[in-house]
């Protein structure tokens, strides 16, 4: 619930009319849950079939003929759309929720400069499904994660877990109400990666290290 609370605040603020929600990842991908959970809305769930999902012309026409409002997808797919003149489309999504993997500085220029599609990235790992950070990508220039969701904290920390200036590099941990218990069946990694957590006062509270080097573009809530 927390995260459907929070994909009505970050994308779906305007949408006061039953959207029509196309279901582009497969089931397994976690990817899935921000699509059905539509449903609670009211909106309509499209699950759209293999033949569909990996045949371009295929997918440009069901967007077409059922009036897709919403559609998931990966940066890789995404550029194969485009590729293909999604881009050009006189009737298109109006929202794309773009994952899974980081979005190169080119494609999130056009991305940025579309005036009919608003796209959103959304971030977030394993150990926080399904997506801790929103970013429109229309209102950010540059490449980012964008901005926690509710009840979601997002930091940037050196080895020490004290916040790094804006700019800086640093470890990305996450914690809040998405983040997982920690691994099933694996407690050393656990401990390793689900470490206490130094700036919430909630005892006993923890929070995600997240592999990989970040820089501080990750914005702080309005």
């Amino acid at each position: 619930m927390n995260l459907l609370e929070a994909l009505r605040e970050k994308i779906y603020q305007d949408a006061h009319d039953s959207l029509q929600v196309a279901l582009n990842g497969p089931f397994v991908f976690d990817t899935s849950v921000k699509q059905i959970i539509q449903m609670l809305d009211g909106h309509t769930l499209h699950l759209l079939s293999p033949k569909i999902r990996f045949e371009t012309e295929r997918l440009f026409q069901y967007l077409r003929e059922y009036k897709v409002n919403v559609i998931d997808c990966t940066p890789s797919q995404l550029a194969v759309w485009i590729q293909a003149g999604f881009l050009e489309l006189e009737e298109r999504p109006n929202y794309v929720l773009v994952g899974g993997e980081a979005i190169c500085p080119d494609m999130w220029r056009q991305l940025h400069n579309d005036e009919k599609t608003v796209f959103y990235n959304l971030y977030g790992p394993t150990e926080c499904t399904v997506d801790a950070t929103v970013c429109c990508i229309r209102e950010k220039r540059l490449p980012s994660i964008g901005y926690p969701i509710a009840n979601t904290q997002v930091f940037v920390l050196d080895e020490k877990l004290r916040i790094v200036p804006f700019g800086a590099t640093g470890e990305l941990y996450i914690g809040g109400a998405g983040l997982a218990r920690g691994y099933l069946n694996d407690p050393k990694l656990t401990n390793e990666r689900f470490v206490p957590h130094p700036y919430s006062n909630k005892p006993g509270d923890r929070f995600g290290k997240i592999s990989g080097r970040w820089v501080t573009r990750v914005y702080r809530k309005k």
